[in-house]
């Protein structure tokens, strides 16, 4: 599951690039915003998979468990 965290902050440069290429008017900034895209593309393809492959193999429970009931005891 840590690999959506990684596709966060790759979004948030993405945004970044693309703003600073929309405020400045220069084109670096956008060639840099379509690599970040395409990367945070790949990104998010990669955990879709891990996190589907892990649901399927049992790895990633779909919910956890429940806990077990309490009892009114305490000693």
């Amino acid at each position: 599951m840590t690999w959506w965290a990684f596709t966060f902050p790759v979004g948030t440069c993405v945004t970044g690039a693309a703003a600073l290429s929309a405020r400045t008017g220069t084109a670096a900034p956008a060639w840099a915003a379509a690599g970040l895209y395409a990367f945070l593309v790949a990104a998010w393809a990669a955990a879709g998979t891990l996190t589907l492959r892990g649901l399927a193999g049992g790895a990633l429970p779909a919910a956890p468990p429940e806990p077990p009931p309490a009892t009114g005891r305490t000693r």
